[in-house]
């Protein structure tokens, strides 16, 4: 594992690279008066055995329908968790025995009914899911426990450069994770243009923007402007007042800064 902090971005693409390449897993984190960034590369291939961090669930079971798409349907005391893909093994159903000359899908499940099988999930609401064929088995009679089973997730990470310096499409966005406030969805954006607007500068500069020097301020957002066409974005309509200027000289402004407790935070959470 290598991770980076205050780095320029020449140098977070060549060591990102390289890791890579040499199948190394990557980090690198920044923070930046009030403004904080942390960049993964794990490599090709990364399996993630827990998604989420939640327990586990178990869901009692109302009722589960005899079609191509059987719907299962659970009591109405809790909702379920399931997201499409999860997996579901049944115990405890009453009912549902495999009909004279069926056979479960797995050779190896020796269960003669759907108790012991795992099943595939398609949400339908907080209270049912579809699981698949469910015709060779009898009719459902009573009871049941669907527990939910643990879900392996192949991912595959890009290296920097092609990711922050790329286009719109390129950068990466997890829905979830990108959009902590839905009233501004594009300060993630203009975070990412900011970062790069600030490497630029410093690079031409040798230099950060002064603190709440508005001569510095401008020339930075004169970077962001030009990058920001980039990500198809129209900085000529950004409004004096708008939210883009106000928030990218706020981060020329606050730059040079260190909040404390949002390192402590990214200390923590990097660890």
């Amino acid at each position: 594992m290598v991770i980076l902090t205050e780095c320029d971005y020449e140098t977070v693409c060549a060591i990102n690279d390289y890791c890579h390449a040499k199948g190394k897993k990557f980090m690198c984190a920044d923070a930046v008066g009030v403004f904080g960034r942390l960049f993964n590369d794990f490599g090709d291939k990364f399996e993630v055995l827990d998604q989420n961090g939640e327990e586990l669930q178990d869901v009692l079971v109302k009722k589960v329908t005899n079609e191509e798409k059987g719907i299962v349907e659970i009591i109405q005391t809790a909702k379920h968790k399931f997201q499409d893909g999860d997996e579901v093994h049944f115990t405890a159903i009453e009912g549902m025995k495999l009909k004279e000359g069926e056979k479960q899908e797995d050779p190896e499940c020796k269960s003669d009914s759907i108790n012991d099988t795992i099943h595939k999930v398609e949400v339908i609401s907080p209270y049912s899911f579809k699981i698949g064929d469910t015709r060779k088995f009898t009719a459902y009679e009573g009871n049941g426990i669907g527990k939910q089973l643990r879900m392996k997730l192949i991912m595959d990470f890009k290296p920097f450069g092609p990711s922050m310096l790329g286009d719109r499409e390129a950068l990466p966005s997890d829905m979830n994770l990108s959009f902590a406030d839905f009233e501004k969805l594009d300060n993630t954006l203009l975070s990412h243009i900011a970062y790069e607007a600030l490497d630029r500068f410093k690079h031409d500069k040798k230099a950060m923007p002064k603190p709440w020097d508005l001569v510095g301020a401008t020339e930075f957002v004169a970077i962001c402007k030009e990058i920001s066409e980039r990500y198809e974005m129209k900085p000529a309509e950004w409004k004096n007042d708008g939210v883009e200027l106000k928030m990218l000289h706020l981060f020329a402004f606050q730059c040079q800064g260190v909040f404390n407790p949002l390192c402590a935070f990214f200390g923590g959470f990097v660890a």
